[in-house]
C-alpha cells in the first residue's frame, strides 16, 4: 500500500506554513514533505511535527539563490565551498525535525564548466555531504527533473543519476524517483 506524503509546499498555501501541518493531519496525511524550512525555527517544526503526530518524508537541501535562477549546488564547480556552507543548517534541521531523507539538488547548467567537471564536483559533493549526514542516519536522495520545468537542470534522466549513485559508491546517496518528472 502505497503511503503519501502532504507537500506543505504546494497544499494549504491559504494557511501560513506552521498552521499547514495541522492542517495535513486533519486531511488526513500522516507524513508531510516540503522543499526549503530554512526561513522557519526547526525546533518550532519539529513541535509541529509531533503535535500533530506527522512523520517528516523529506526536504530539499538549500538550493542558491532561487530568485536568480539557481536550483542547486552541488553540480556546480565554483559553487563548492557555498554547498559546504549549505550543509550544517540541513542538519540542523534534519535533527530538530528527525528527516532521514535530504534531497539534494544538483543545480542548473550555468557557467565555463564542463559537463565532466560538473559530474565531478556533484559526485565529491555527494561523498562528502553523504559521510556528513551518515552518522545521524540521514539519506541523501537526488531527483532527476524534467526539462520543462527545470530547463538547463544538469539531472535530467533515471539512467543519469543511477550511473552517478554508482560512482559515489554509499549506501547514504539513493535515487528519489518522480512520476511527474519522468518524460
Amino acid at each position: 500500500m502505497p503511503k503519501l506524503a502532504a507537500n506543505l509546499s504546494t497544499m494549504f498555501n491559504e494557511t501560513p506554513f506552521l498552521e499547514r501541518f495541522e492542517r495535513a493531519a486533519r486531511a488526513g496525511f500522516s507524513a508531510v514533505e516540503f522543499q526549503f524550512p530554512y526561513a522557519f525555527d526547526p525546533d518550532a517544526i519539529g513541535a509541529e511535527l509531533k503535535r500533530n503526530r506527522l512523520e517528516i518524508a523529506l526536504f530539499n537541501l538549500p538550493p542558491g539563490d532561487i530568485e536568480a535562477g539557481e536550483r542547486g549546488l552541488a553540480s556546480i564547480p565554483e559553487a563548492r565551498e557555498r554547498f559546504r556552507e549549505s550543509l550544517e543548517p540541513a542538519l540542523r534541521h534534519a535533527l530538530a525535525t528527525g528527516c532521514r531523507r535530504l534531497h539534494c539538488m544538483a543545480g542548473v547548467l550555468s557557467g565555463p564548466a564542463a559537463m565532466a567537471e560538473r559530474e565531478a564536483a556533484f559526485v565529491a559533493n555527494l561523498r562528502e555531504a553523504a559521510a556528513l549526514f551518515r552518522p545521524y542516519g540521514i539519506r541523501l536522495l537526488i531527483e532527476p527533473l524534467n526539462p520543462l520545468d527545470t530547463p538547463n537542470y544538469f539531472l535530467s534522466s533515471v539512467e543519469q543519476a543511477a550511473a552517478i549513485v554508482e560512482t559515489v559508491g554509499s549506501p547514504g546517496v539513493g535515487i528519489q524517483y518522480d512520476f511527474y518528472h519522468q518524460s
